[in-house]
């Protein structure tokens, strides 16, 4: 079904589930809740956060899409890995993700990675920024 691009609403990746429409929130939370930032577990946050860089290394998802979730150093990097070839194999999947919760706005998480013939970690830290999370840390061991 097309839907046209007016119509279309944006959603963080990184979050665990989809947000409702801003008419939804104004009918179902009083005005002085609207801006509370919902809360997610830590592996949930790790696993999409980790789910969408992992198809970004492999070159199943262009980087724009998750550009606006990403510091400027982490996205600076994704954007010379990608320019320089996919770093994953494209039948790459995520084996387990390993999270913790640091502090009430940081979340610090490894995440293993199954390629065709080894296994590879990609470990991220994502702290939240106003109202959404941000990976501000990347590295691909």
């Amino acid at each position: 079904m097309n839907v046209p691009a007016a119509q279309r609403t944006r959603q963080n990746p990184l979050e665990a589930t989809p947000r409702p429409s801003s008419s939804e929130k104004a009918a179902t939370a009083p005005r002085h809740e609207g801006r509370t930032p919902p809360t997610y577990s830590a592996s949930a946050l790790a696993d999409r956060a980790g789910n969408h860089l992992v198809e970004v290394l492999a070159g199943r998802r262009p980087l724009h899409q998750i550009r606006q979730w990403l510091s400027r150093p982490v996205a600076s990097l994704l954007a010379t890995l990608v320019r320089s070839g996919s770093l994953l194999h494209d039948r790459t999947r995520l084996s387990s993700v390993h999270a913790c919760l640091t502090s009430s706005t940081t979340v610090e998480a490894c995440v293993v990675v199954d390629e065709v013939k080894r296994h590879r970690a990609l470990t991220i830290r994502l702290e939240q920024q106003r109202m959404s999370w941000c990976c501000t840390l990347l590295a691909l061991v």
